[in-house]
């Protein structure tokens, strides 16, 4: 790993990872960014290493610093308090009504938490 590359696609699970592999997502940044492009894969992701269509891969591990001063502490902390406030879900439901996906399905107590506005 190199980490030379200046745009990182970082895959947090076997869903994300197949969805942008299988529908050609990956492919099409491969073809735009050329070697710019890397991925890396949290957890069992690795598996993936071997399709990467030619696309660099993080070894994520090596991407976090394994100790952490009281600096990083608190942008952690604070990185958490954000994320928790105004992280990936909250925009995905913002998404999704905006554009009306799933409007149909969505509703308050959905036992899937995508759906559960």
């Amino acid at each position: 790993m190199n980490g030379g590359a200046g745009v990182w696609l970082v895959l947090p699970d076997q869903l994300s990872i197949r969805l942008f592999f299988d529908s050609g997502i990956v492919r099409g940044l491969r073809a735009r960014l050329g070697d710019f492009l890397a991925a890396g894969f949290v957890g069992d992701g690795a598996q993936w290493a071997g399709g990467s269509g030619g696309v660099e891969v993080l070894d994520v591990d090596a991407l976090l610093r394994s100790s952490t001063g009281r600096a990083e502490k608190v942008r952690r902390r604070l990185d958490g308090w954000l994320d928790a406030r105004a992280g990936y879900y909250p925009l995905a439901i913002r998404l999704n009504e905006r554009h009306g996906f799933h409007r149909e399905r969505m509703e308050p107590g959905h036992e899937n938490w995508m759906l559960d506005s």
